[in-house]
């Protein structure tokens, strides 16, 4: 089970730190970001350094300059899995023999990333992309480490391996740091930061970005709604947590029940109890049509909190009186014309641009 950082200090943190190439070029110049048991994004125009920046918080690369704290252990995903792994057999990815096969640790986290099975003496170059991002994935889980660190972990996945890696993420208790151009992943995160030319600095945009969407994908389905609360607003005690959720009707007992249990309306309303209740609420929401399986008397309740948000939302929806009542602004038309689909290009062009900085 992942290990909070001794003393509430971070899990991972990188401090002015300096890399070049071997000819000098520098490709991170005085660099510095922490990650405690949260999930950060990581994004940045091509080359400008993530991968490298990657390397650095797990451990594989030194810098010339400034200093790399760990007080948890790092598991590293690489954006080329075949290139870190070779091709030696799948039993010897999670550090056994292929005499030995798996063990119960290793087939568990198989089971997380929903792995089919895969003889242990296969070789790696026998396996297609996506499975070798989840074997790779799955040793790294087996190995119990406290940060997640992942290199663009869904560029060689197909939709259901992208799904469990989504429902992953929103399970892990410890911290994850994503370098991805993934949005749904991105919309995931607890705070994104961008890595620009300029010196390879790293620029904290929007320090907390929330996404519900159609299947409250940021909540564990495994683990009680107090529980989920707990996970996603660290430092929060027991009795807070309990009187933040009552706001949104989860009193008592009714906040220790299952996710995976709840109607599809009360995950929405937990998901929003979790994500606005906390101390740190967000500020900026994204909403992928949120009335869709409320109730009337849900529905109300989750305009009025709504309309007391004080940050800026994003708002995916076709209900005009939920438009109307939660008083959005401004509102963009995504048409099927190729005018009206390039409008709504630049428009979300306009709100990356926005939400990352």
């Amino acid at each position: 089970m992942p290990r909070a950082g001794a003393g509430g200090r971070p899990l991972v943190a990188a401090h002015d730190v300096v890399v070049r190439t071997p000819a000098g070029a520098v490709v991170l110049g005085g660099v510095s970001v922490s990650i405690g048991r949260e999930r950060i994004g990581v994004v940045g125009v091509n080359g400008v350094g993530e991968t490298t920046l990657a390397r650095v918080l797990a451990g594989e690369v030194a810098p010339e300059s400034g200093r790399v704290e760990r007080t948890g252990r790092v598991g590293y995903l690489p954006q080329r899995v075949e290139d870190e792994l070779g091709d030696r057999p799948v039993a010897a990815v999670f550090g056994r023999r292929c005499a030995e096969g798996l063990e119960g640790t290793d087939l568990a986290a198989r089971a997380r990333v929903e792995m089919a099975w895969v003889d242990p003496r296969a070789r790696m170059s026998a396996l297609s992309g996506g499975e070798r991002v989840r074997i790779a994935l799955a040793a790294l889980i087996a190995s119990e480490p406290d940060v997640l660190v992942l290199d663009e972990p869904t560029n060689n996945l197909d939709a259901a391996g992208r799904e469990a890696l989504y429902a992953l993420v929103a399970s892990w208790r410890g911290g994850v740091a994503a370098i991805s151009h993934d949005r749904r992943l991105l919309g995931m995160m607890e705070r994104i930061v961008e890595l620009t030319p300029r010196r390879g600095e790293v620029r904290v945009g929007v320090d907390r970005v929330a996404l519900l969407d159609q299947h409250a994908a940021a909540l564990a389905t495994e683990q009680s709604v107090l529980e989920n609360f707990m996970r996603l607003n660290p430092g929060v005690g027991e009795g807070e947590a309990r009187g933040a959720l009552a706001r949104f009707l989860f009193r008592g007992h009714e906040a220790e029940r299952r996710v995976g249990a709840l109607s599809g309306g009360e995950r929405l309303r937990a998901t929003l109890g979790c994500v606005m209740g906390g101390s740190s609420p967000p500020r900026l929401l994204m909403l992928d049509e949120p009335g869709n399986h409320l109730d009337l008397e849900s529905l109300r309740e989750l305009e009025g909190a709504l309309r007391e948000f004080g940050g800026t939302m994003i708002v995916v929806s076709h209900d005009e009186a939920f438009l109307e009542a939660v008083g959005v602004q401004e509102r963009v038309a995504l048409g099927a014309s190729a005018e009206g689909a390039e409008r709504g290009r630049r428009a979300w062009e306009r709100v990356e641009k926005r939400r990352i900085g």
